[in-house]
C-alpha cells in the first residue's frame, strides 16, 4: 500500500486483552477483516512467552501497514488486581487487565494515531472505553455475565460459586454500560440479540484456512470421537472431565467405547489425568483439520455455554457428525436430528455416540446438513460484510445521538 492510499483511509485502534491467534480465531478474523478496510493500530496485552510467539505469527498474517504494539503484563499482577477488586464493585475480569501500564499505553496510542474508531475486543478491554474519543465499538462476542449465572446455578466448586456470585452482577452492569455508551456492540450468537437492535450479530470467523500444516493425513482408531479446544479454558476442562467420567464408562459397559482423542493447547495436570485406556491426549497441533477429517464423531459436551462454540463451527464447516449439548446447539442455531444430535444425560450421550458409530449413513447425512448450515452462516465474505454493516449502523447511531464536544485530536503524524 502506498502512502497516499494509507492516508485516505480511516484510522482504527484495536485494543485486545490478549494476542489474536489461531487459538482465538474470532479476534484474529475480525482484526484481519478490519485491516482490509482501515489503517489499523493493534494494541495487545501480552502475558506469556507463548503470547510473544503468537505476536510473531500474527505479524505474518496481517497487512504490512498494520502497526502492532504490545504491553507486557504479568499474570501475578493481574491476579493481585482481581483479588483487590473483590472489595470493590469492579468486575474481576476487568480488574485483571486494568493495569496502569495498559492504561498509559492506550492513551499514548490514541495520542499518536488520533484514531477515527477505537475497537475494544471483549468485555475485558471495555474498561478502557472512557479513554476513547471518536467512534467506539465493543465486540462483546457474548454476554459473559450469563456464563457466571450458569456457573452459580450449576457449579459444584464452592470457590467458583463465590466468584460467580460476585462476577455475574458486576459483569452484567458493565455490559449494560457498554450497550448504553458504545456506538456499536457486536455479539457472535443470534441468541444474544436484543429487540432494540442496538446489539448487532457478527458471526465468528474460523481459522481453518490459516493453519500452517502440510495437510498430512491423520489416522485414528475405528469408532473414534474427537474433542478440540483450548485445554486451559475451564469450561473445556470440565466438559472433558464429565464426558470421561460419565459417558466413557457407559460406552465401555455396552462394549462400544472406541477411542476419545483430545486435541488442543494448554493441557494441565487435570486434563493429563484423564488419559486412560480409550482416552488419548494429542495436545497442540499445527493443523486441526486432519483430525476432524479422521474422526467419526465430534463431541461438544459443553454444559455452560455462551456465544457459539468454535469447535462446533469447525466441525460443521468440515462436514463432520456432531453430538452436542442442548445449550450449545441452541446458541448456534443448530437443530437436533437435522444438523447434529443433542444429548444431555450420560445415557443420551452414549446413545448418540453409539448410534453414529454404527451408522456411516447417518454420519454423512448430518455432516452434509451441518456443512450447508456453516457455508451459509460462516462464509468469510458474509462475516466481513456484516462487520462493515454493523460499523456503518454504529456510525449512523452516533451521528443521530447528541454528543458533548470532544477534545480535538493531536495533529496526525504522516
Amino acid at each position: 500500500m502506498d502512502d497516499g492510499e494509507s492516508q485516505g483511509r480511516e484510522r482504527l485502534l484495536f485494543v485486545a486483552p490478549w494476542v489474536p491467534s489461531r487459538q482465538r480465531p474470532r479476534s484474529l478474523g475480525i482484526l484481519k477483516a478490519l485491516a482490509e478496510d482501515y489503517d489499523v493500530t493493534a494494541l495487545l496485552l501480552v502475558w506469556s512467552a507463548q503470547d510473544s510467539a503468537d505476536v510473531h505469527e500474527l505479524i505474518a498474517l496481517l497487512p504490512e501497514h498494520t502497526d502492532i504494539r504490545v504491553v507486557r503484563l504479568g499474570r501475578i499482577g493481574g491476579l493481585a488486581r482481581a483479588a483487590c477488586a473483590v472489595f470493590s464493585r469492579r468486575p474481576l475480569q476487568q480488574a485483571f487487565t486494568g493495569a496502569r501500564k495498559a492504561d498509559a499505553a492506550i492513551r499514548r496510542a490514541i495520542a499518536d494515531t488520533a484514531p477515527d474508531i477505537v475497537f475494544f475486543n471483549v468485555i475485558r478491554s471495555a474498561n478502557f472505553l472512557p479513554l476513547a474519543r471518536g467512534m467506539r465499538v465493543v465486540d462483546l462476542d457474548e454476554f459473559r455475565s450469563d456464563y457466571y449465572r450458569q456457573l452459580l446455578a450449576t457449579g459444584r466448586n464452592p470457590l467458583w460459586r463465590v466468584i460467580a456470585r460476585i462476577e455475574a452482577g458486576r459483569l452484567s452492569r458493565a455490559e449494560e454500560q457498554v450497550v448504553d455508551e458504545a456506538d456499536a456492540v457486536l455479539v457472535s450468537s443470534p441468541a444474544e440479540l436484543r429487540p432494540d437492535g442496538v446489539v448487532r450479530l457478527v458471526r465468528s470467523p474460523h481459522a481453518l484456512d490459516l493453519s500452517p500444516g502440510d495437510g498430512a493425513e491423520v489416522r485414528l482408531a475405528p469408532s473414534s470421537a474427537l474433542f478440540v479446544g483450548r485445554l486451559s479454558y475451564r469450561a473445556n476442562r470440565e466438559a472433558l472431565a464429565w464426558y470421561v467420567q460419565h459417558v466413557v464408562p457407559e460406552l465401555r459397559r455396552r462394549g462400544a467405547a472406541g477411542t476419545l482423542y483430545i486435541v488442543g493447547r494448554g493441557a494441565g495436570p487435570d486434563v493429563r489425568a484423564l488419559v486412560a485406556d480409550g482416552v488419548e491426549l494429542i495436545g497442540a497441533v499445527d493443523e486441526v483439520a486432519p483430525y476432524y477429517a479422521a474422526a467419526d464423531v465430534c463431541i461438544v459436551p459443553i454444559q455452560m455455554a455462551t456465544g457459539v462454540q468454535m469447535k462446533l463451527i469447525e466441525a460443521a464447516v468440515l462436514g463432520r457428525a456432531i453430538v452436542t449439548t442442548r445449550i450449545s446447539a441452541e446458541r448456534a442455531g443448530l437443530v437436533d436430528g437435522i444438523h447434529c444430535l443433542v444429548a444431555e444425560s450420560p445415557t443420551e450421550w452414549a446413545d448418540a455416540v453409539q448410534r453414529l458409530h454404527g451408522s456411516p449413513q447417518l454420519r454423512a447425512e448430518l455432516g452434509v446438513r451441518a456443512q450447508a448450515w456453516a457455508a451459509d452462516a460462516y462464509d468469510s465474505r458474509a462475516i466481513g460484510e456484516s462487520l462493515r454493516i454493523a460499523l456503518a449502523d454504529g456510525r449512523a447511531r452516533r451521528d443521530l445521538a447528541p454528543h458533548e464536544p470532544e477534545a480535538e485530536h493531536p495533529q496526525r503524524q504522516h
